[in-house]
């Protein structure tokens, strides 16, 4: 999802390192020519000086990408992204083996929150069958065998909470005069027996 803008900061990254390369050789060169024209204290100068803005701009270029990389390990970290690709952004072992945690951190911060929107389906599935129930939506009968699938179903309760979602969606039709009475109870007989006996 992320990986083409991830691109462009690799690309950000190379273009500075060639560009500084490139400003340092030319001024190295160009001091030893005003050295070589005779003006040796101005050419030692210059060379001194563009060693010196090279160096301040590798710095820069340094900062900036490392500033850049934290503001994609968050928005990685939002989206529950892996960081791997990020990690060629740094050099240093110390640097590796912390991304390395932070991969384990997010995977494991992934897993919890998958578990918490189980939960909270799980919750949800539970209100809603309660809901239909309290309406008349679904009768005493349909209710306990709903309540049967998904509490104790041998599929942990997906195919009931499935069909609870299906009913609460066709309810609202129903009572929004969308969908007629006759063709609400088909319907709904139809969801009811694909749970089965």
């Amino acid at each position: 999802m992320f990986d083409k803008n991830d691109k462009t900061l690799f690309a950000l990254r190379a273009i500075c390192i060639v560009t500084i390369a490139v400003f340092a050789v030319l001024g190295i060169v160009l001091g030893i020519l005003v050295i070589v024209a005779g003006y040796v204290g101005a050419g030692i100068i210059f060379i001194a000086l563009s060693i010196f803005v090279c160096w301040l701009f590798w710095v820069y270029n340094r900062l900036h990408v490392s500033y850049l990389c934290d503001i994609k390990l968050i928005r990685n970290k939002l989206y529950g992204v892996e960081n791997g690709r990020l990690r060629r952004l740094y050099t240093d072992d110390e640097d590796s083996a912390d991304e390395d945690l932070r991969d384990v951190t997010n995977r494991k911060e992934r897993e919890a929150r998958n578990i918490r929107n189980d939960e909270k389906n799980f919750v949800s599935c539970g209100e809603s069958l309660d809901r239909l129930h309290g309406a008349g939506a679904i009768d005493d009968g349909e209710y306990e065998k709903l309540a049967a699938a998904f509490y104790y179903g041998q599929d942990g309760g997906e195919s009931a909470a499935a069909v609870i979602k299906e009913l609460d969606a066709l309810y609202v039709k129903f009572k929004t005069q969308t969908t007629g009475k006759e063709q609400y109870e088909a319907l709904k007989k139809e969801l009811m027996s694909g749970l089965g006996e």
